[in-house]
């Protein structure tokens, strides 16, 4: 589909013109999911929701003058012009057919009102905004239900001072009275965890990475690192394209765009997750998120080594539904139950295979 074929539905309000264009549909999408607003932020929404296999549409109060991720309105079954704030101009966006609403416009009043007016007409869909306010986001929470407030640039600030450290800690993870630090391990030929003969023969012993877990510690990857460990320079930067021109002319530096890192976590979160934090580890962003176990969870009745082996998934941190503490670094034999809450570390390929039930078997040897 080209940018001309894009599903264009203009809203009579304010708008007085109408344009309808219909589109054939190629495919029967899994889920439909929503975005109320095209800036930045919104524009890589769409995009990451797209690589679940999902149907996007989008609204927007105008037709974005520029598109900041190209590609965008090919991804799009259709998009909205008008005013989000509308229950008009919500149902001509299959507001009814959505799994979620993703309400991500640079104004936090404007995502507010659209939140109310979201759940004026359906009741149910999972409702995912870009607001900084805490106790308004409590408020909202308990007052509209399945709710989950993000901020972009709270959201990414952890990640951007860790990678200006310069150190091996990668990232800082606060779980109720626990901190837990992601720290870059250099292996060593002299380090003890080297994997090395003993006694002088290479059949006596071969050190394999998960014998290096236990209960204060898990390898989270292990891989060859060839970036520099010299560098230092961390660029944050909010343009896309600006950030891709950066990486090629400074090759050494790191640099990170807000959007592109917080839109992961709000994909993840208009799929039901709780992203409690992120950082980035190799490249690669890492989601901090929290499952509270039901009985219709695809988690459920999973042995951790299952969810950690088959998803990709580390789980940190257990909690029974019927203990008061939490137990870090669980068990691999622990068995998932409705009630329970668990934390794990993942990134946006794992919880793609959660949300597509693409496990990986457990071959016991």
């Amino acid at each position: 589909m080209t940018h001309s074929q894009l599903p264009i539905i203009v809203m009579s309000h304010p708008f007085t013109e109408t344009d309808v264009v219909s589109a054939v549909q190629t495919e029967t999408p899994r889920a439909h999911f929503l975005v109320c607003g095209l800036g930045s932020l919104g524009q890589y929404c769409v995009a990451k929701l797209k690589e679940f296999g999902v149907s996007v549409s989008a609204i927007d109060v105008a037709l974005p003058s520029i598109w900041e991720i190209s590609n965008i309105p090919d991804l799009l079954q259709e998009l909205v012009i008008g005013d989000c704030r509308q229950p008009d101009v919500l149902i001509r966006a299959n507001i009814q057919q959505s799994q979620a609403v993703l309400i991500v416009t640079s104004n936090e009043r404007v995502n507010i009102d659209t939140a109310f007016a979201v759940r004026v007409v359906n009741q149910y869909v999972r409702l995912v905004i870009r607001s900084s306010k805490q106790n308004l986001n409590k408020f909202l929470d308990r007052s509209l239900g399945n709710f989950e407030a993000l901020e972009a640039t709270q959201l990414t600030v952890s990640a951007f001072a860790i990678a200006a450290l310069g150190s091996e800690i990668q990232g800082l993870i606060n779980l109720n009275e626990h901190m837990l630090s992601v720290v870059k391990c250099q292996i060593t030929v002299n380090h003890r965890w080297c994997d090395r003969p003993k006694g002088g023969s290479l059949l006596e012993h071969r050190r394999l990475v998960y014998e290096l877990n236990n209960r204060h510690r898990r390898v989270i990857s292990h891989i060859s690192d060839t970036a520099n460990p010299d560098s230092t320079l961390v660029i944050r930067t909010f343009d896309p394209r600006f950030s891709n021109n950066l990486a090629r002319i400074l090759p050494s530096a790191e640099v990170l765009c807000v959007y592109s890192l917080a839109a992961e976590a709000f994909a993840a979160a208009a799929f039901g997750e709780n992203i409690l934090n992120l950082f980035r580890l190799h490249d690669q962003t890492i989601l901090v998120a929290e499952y509270n176990i039901q009985s219709d969870d695809p988690l459920c009745g999973l042995l951790l080594a299952e969810v950690a082996y088959g998803y990709g998934m580390m789980p940190v941190l257990y909690q029974k539904s019927s203990q008061f503490s939490a137990e870090l670094m669980p068990s691999d034999d622990t068995q998932l139950k409705e009630g329970d809450r668990l934390v794990v570390l993942q990134t946006i390929n794992s919880l793609q295979r959660l949300e597509r039930g693409e496990i990986i078997p457990l071959h016991f040897s």
